[in-house]
């Protein structure tokens, strides 16, 4: 069991396993795209003959088949964790970047600004890899919250 107390779980333990999640499901992605190919091909070559209705239906089946396999359905789960611990290690890292930021004399910015857009690039940049358009989005409007609320009163 667990103490009543919670810890705060260090980022840059989360990175690796950011990187991991990205790996996995980019390589899930490759490889429903190599199966939704193959089997259009496979289609194509059996549905020579058919009607235009019926190669409509047989894509539409390929992609409800595609879409709503246990690969996709876990991957969907598996990034909808991801985008959370993502979130969390970019604020805890940008609170890190402002709780670390000192002024140096005759300095016109902050090493702070530098420090916090290296981390929302690292994390778009990973949402991007990951090969999901919903990732993406995603991240990109936490970073843009991120951004707009803690980062602006710094």
């Amino acid at each position: 069991m667990r103490n009543s107390t919670t810890e705060k779980i260090e980022p840059r333990e989360l990175d690796p396993i950011l990187t991991e999640v990205t790996l996995m499901n980019a390589r899930s992605e490759l490889y429903l795209r190599f199966l939704r190919k193959r089997i259009s091909s496979d289609f194509e070559v059996g549905d020579s003959m058919a009607s235009e209705e019926v190669k409509q239906e047989h894509q539409k089946c390929l992609d409800k088949l595609l879409n709503n396999c246990l690969l996709s359905c876990t991957m969907q789960e598996l990034i909808g964790l991801y985008v959370t611990m993502e979130e969390y290690f970019m604020r805890e890292t940008v609170n890190k970047a402002v709780a670390l930021d000192t002024y140096e004399k005759g300095q016109l910015t902050s090493s702070m600004v530098d420090d916090v857009f290296y981390i929302v690039k690292k994390c778009i940049g990973r949402a991007l890899s990951s090969s999901s358009i919903d990732c993406l989005c995603a991240m990109i409007n936490l970073a843009t919250t991120e951004l707009e609320s803690d980062f602006r009163y710094s």
